[in-house]
């Protein structure tokens, strides 16, 4: 997927990866941020930050586990929210040590927390909220699949208003279909219900979906390609690449995008 930074939608942050499988355990997809503003130095003060991690998952076999890293001379309290598909949240508060690594399985958090990882929170997103500059705290989510040698990275961004990461318009690409499947995840991190158009581009031409994206307040939708093309009337033997691209409709904020590194994914 290809991303572009946007100041102008701040206040709201929805965030997509696009997956795409194929036959019968291979994948592969890519991504690329845009720039933004230079992050570190002494001009940014000791303020809430939030930084998310837009997808996890752990069904059928899928284990998650958040990467996480301080670069902070002091112990740095923080509170972690683990968002369910429906928009479902539990939160635990933890420190990380100067300089530490922690390692944290989603799966087993969730437990501890009350939480059902084969259920609710078997897929969804994680924010990280403390109090520091840019950036103390630092990391990545790990999604693998020991059964089908498969490993998935969900790159963290930054949702500070001002200075976001997360771009307001997610893009990305289908190929193959018919002999791969491709998935959409995408997940709202913003604590308001938002509304998202689709369109996808094939045939040389782009098509709206008929119906837009209604997401509740942290909702994670999983949207299948071959459905989104039946509902234009459109098999996948008919497009089977192209692209997608998902806007905001609302003016509240940025989208936030999961990024798969390639490889054996």
């Amino acid at each position: 997927m290809k991303l572009r930074l946007s100041f102008l939608f701040f206040l709201f942050s929805a965030a997509a990866c696009l997956v795409l499988f194929t036959r019968p355990y291979r994948f592969r997809a890519q991504t690329a941020q845009g720039g933004g503003t230079s992050c570190c130095g002494p001009q940014y003060p000791v303020a809430p930050r939030e930084v998310d991690f837009p997808y996890y998952n752990l069904t059928n076999g899928w284990i998650s586990t958040l990467n996480l890293v301080s670069d902070s001379s002091q112990p740095l309290d923080f509170t972690l929210a683990i968002k369910g598909k429906l928009g479902q949240v539990l939160t635990t508060a933890q420190t990380i040590q100067p300089s530490a690594k922690l390692a944290i399985d989603l799966a087993s958090l969730i437990t501890q927390l009350g939480g059902d990882p084969t259920g609710a929170f078997a897929e969804g997103s994680v924010a990280v909220h403390f109090m520091g500059t840019i950036m103390p705290l630092a990391g990545q989510l790990t999604i693998r699949n020991p059964q089908l040698s498969l490993v998935h990275e969900s790159v963290m961004v930054e949702n500070d208003p001002g200075r976001s990461d997360i771009p307001a318009a997610l893009n990305g690409v289908w190929w193959g279909l018919g002999g791969r499947e491709g998935r959409v995840m995408v997940s709202n991190t913003s604590v308001s219900s938002q509304t998202a158009q689709v369109y996808l581009d094939f045939q040389g031409q782009r098509h709206p979906l008929p119906t837009p994206l209604k997401f509740l307040p942290f909702e994670t939708k999983a949207l299948e390609i071959s459905q989104l093309l039946a509902s234009l009337g459109v098999t996948p033997a008919q497009a089977p690449e192209g692209g997608i691209t998902i806007i905001q409709m609302l003016l509240r904020g940025a989208a936030a995008a999961a990024r798969p590194m390639s490889g054996l994914l």
